[in-house]
């Protein structure tokens, strides 16, 4: 579609993201909101939320039923997984319709009051060069009406998903509470420094699993000193936003303790994992 012209119906890039986001819900079953579709989550398929690869998701989904993957499964036919997983597999759409997308890693105001959770969401820009727009691939209508959230998952506005960049500038200058970052009663600085190394790594091209840890990470309840403070500083500066410096982010990726190894500590399982 030439720049500056309209959309037509089979053409329109917004019909494509809400179609790829019903196929992306039918696909895959959050790990804690099984009881929204009104099911228990086996012990035994749990494990299926720590498939990093997207080629071994897709194998597992349809082993789990071997139908279209355009055709949505009943929930305990769909993938186990986490955020994380609608992101990567919608970002995978959105690619192959030729759109550029990307994953991030960041904090979303939209789940409890008062509080920024943990949260991956897919980030893509429409033909022709139009703005980085933000989509929530995991709010489905089940999850919209338990969670009571007031705004468009297909057009999450920058307020009310804050990237990790963001969150951690917010939060530095005081506009926010640091403790009200986290999950599971993990909060605070420390926290935020996992998310902001793996926005980095997702920026580029590295989607790690949400409790990957590796390098520069703080360790749990750590108390960062000034040093630290001012280089996770710098960190934010370059990944905060929709449009972030690519260059600036690939040399920051580059430095001592950002890159993501080869092994990687898993801290769900807690164990060191090979990826």
């Amino acid at each position: 579609m030439a720049e500056g012209a309209p959309a037509g119906r089979f053409s329109d890039p917004g019909r494509h993201a809400a179609a790829l986001c019903r196929i992306v819900q039918g696909l895959v079953l959050h790990e804690q909101l099984g009881p929204l579709h009104g099911v228990a989550i086996p012990a035994e398929r749990r494990a299926e939320v720590h498939i990093r690869a997207l080629d071994e998701m897709l194998d597992r989904m349809l082993e789990l039923d071997p139908a279209s993957l355009d055709v949505a499964r009943p929930p305990l036919r769909r993938l186990v997984g986490s955020c994380r997983d609608y992101a990567l597999l919608l970002i995978a759409m959105l690619r192959a319709q030729g759109c550029e997308a990307r994953a991030r890693c960041g904090f979303a105001g939209y789940f409890e009051p008062g509080r920024h959770v943990d949260h991956w969401v897919a980030e893509w820009r429409r033909p022709g060069g139009h703005r980085w727009t933000r989509l929530d691939a995991e709010l489905d209508p089940g999850a919209i009406a338990a969670f009571a959230i007031d705004l468009d998952p297909l057009d999450v506005p920058v307020d009310r998903f804050l990237d990790a960049g963001t969150a951690w500038t917010l939060a530095r200058a005081g506009a926010l509470d640091p403790d009200g970052f986290g999950i599971a009663g993990m909060s605070g600085y420390w926290f935020m420094t996992g998310n902001l190394l793996r926005d980095l790594a997702a920026l580029n091209g590295v989607e790690t699993l949400p409790w990957d840890c590796w390098g520069a990470m703080a360790a749990d309840f750590e108390t960062l000193d000034a040093a630290r403070l001012a280089r996770f500083d710098r960190l934010a500066a370059i990944v905060r936003g929709t449009a972030p410096d690519l260059a600036a982010c690939r040399a920051a990726y580059a430095e001592p303790g950002m890159l993501v190894p080869a092994t990687v500590r898993n801290a769900v399982r807690g164990r060191d994992e090979a990826i």
